[in-house]
C-alpha cells in the first residue's frame, strides 16, 4: 500500500478526534508503525510492512482514547524521542518551555548539582543531562514503574543520571546539597476533571496528574520544604505550574525566603512557569 493511502485510510477510520488531529494520528502511525521517514511519507512511497491487521487494531485503540504515544511507546521531547508507556505522564510542550528556560539561564555555569523532582519519563532531567553536559544530575520520583522507565530512557539516550525513589511529601533529607531543583509537580485541581479529554483521564496516571484536592499548592509547599534544607544559598528553583496558580506560587516562594521571582508564560500566553533564587 502507498502511504498516502494508508494515511487517508486512517485518518478517515478515527472517529474520535477532529479532521486535523486525525491526520496528525495518521502520519504518526505510518512513520512509527512502519518505520517510514517522513520523507518517503511525503513522496507517497510504497509501505513494503505494511500490516492491515495491525492498522485496524492500532484505529481501534486510538477510537477508544488510547493517546498515540502509548500505542508507539515513543514520544517527542526537546528533539529526542523518550519511551512512554502507561506508567508516566506524556511529556507536554509546556515541559519542554521549562526545560529550554532553565538551559538557556544555566548552561554558561559548569559543575551544577542539578535534581528533578518527579521525574515521570526522565524527559527533563535527561534533556538537562544532554544539554548541560558538565552538570550532575540527579532525578526522583515516588512511583518505582516512573523509575524504571526513566532509566530505560537514560540509557537509551545515552544519559549520565542517578536517580532516587523519593516521597516529597514525606522526605526532606537529601544526600547532596543542590544548586538547581526543577519540578513539575502534580498541579490539576480534581474540579477540573470534568473539562479532561477521556485520553488523559483513562490512561495517564492519576498521581502524576491530580493534586490533593484539600491543597492544589501541596507539593509546591512540600518542594519548597525540601528546599529549604537541600538548595544552597542563591540556588534556583523552576516550577512548572497551573495557569490558575502564578500568583499563589509566587507567594510561596516569597514565604519561604526566595527572591528574583518571575511568573513566566507560556507559548500561549498562560501563566506556565515560576523560578526564583533561595536568598
Amino acid at each position: 500500500m502507498k502511504s498516502w493511502e494508508a494515511i487517508d485510510f486512517i485518518r478517515s477510520s478515527i472517529l474520535v478526534y477532529n479532521e486535523t488531529e486525525s491526520l496528525e494520528h495518521a502520519f504518526i502511525v505510518v512513520e512509527e508503525m512502519f518505520g517510514m521517514q517522513k520523507t518517503d511519507v511525503l513522496a507517497n512511497r510504497h509501505i513494503a510492512n505494511y500490516d492491515e491487521g495491525k492498522v485496524k487494531t492500532i484505529i481501534e485503540r486510538i477510537n477508544a482514547f488510547e493517546p498515540i504515544q502509548y500505542i508507539t511507546g515513543f514520544a517527542d521531547f526537546y528533539g529526542r524521542k523518550f519511551i512512554v508507556r502507561k506508567g508516566v505522564l506524556i511529556p507536554r510542550p509546556e515541559t519542554e518551555e521549562l526545560a529550554d528556560l532553565l538551559i538557556k539561564e544555566n548552561s554558561a555555569y559548569p559543575s551544577l548539582t542539578i535534581l528533578d523532582i518527579g521525574t515521570g519519563s526522565g524527559c527533563i532531567a535527561i534533556t538537562l543531562a544532554k544539554e548541560m553536559p558538565f552538570c550532575k544530575l540527579m532525578a526522583t520520583d515516588i512511583s518505582v514503574e516512573a523509575l524504571e522507565i526513566a532509566a530505560e530512557n537514560a540509557a537509551w539516550l545515552n544519559a549520565d543520571i542517578e536517580f532516587f525513589k523519593l516521597d516529597i511529601s514525606n522526605e526532606t533529607a537529601f544526600p547532596r546539597k543542590l544548586d538547581i531543583i526543577v519540578s513539575n509537580p502534580p498541579y490539576i485541581e480534581q474540579k477540573e476533571k470534568v473539562q479532561m479529554r477521556e485520553n488523559v483521564l483513562e490512561y495517564e496516571p492519576d498521581i502524576a496528574l491530580f493534586a490533593p484536592e484539600s491543597d492544589p499548592l501541596f507539593f509546591y509547599r512540600k518542594i519548597l520544604e525540601f528546599a529549604r534544607l537541600n538548595l544552597n544559598p542563591h540556588g534556583k528553583i523552576y516550577f512548572e505550574i497551573n495557569e490558575r496558580f502564578g500568583t499563589a506560587v509566587k507567594a510561596l516562594l516569597e514565604e519561604n525566603n526566595f527572591g528574583n521571582i518571575h511568573v513566566i508564560n507560556d507559548i500561549h500566553g498562560k501563566n506556565r512557569i515560576v523560578t526564583g533564587e533561595r536568598l
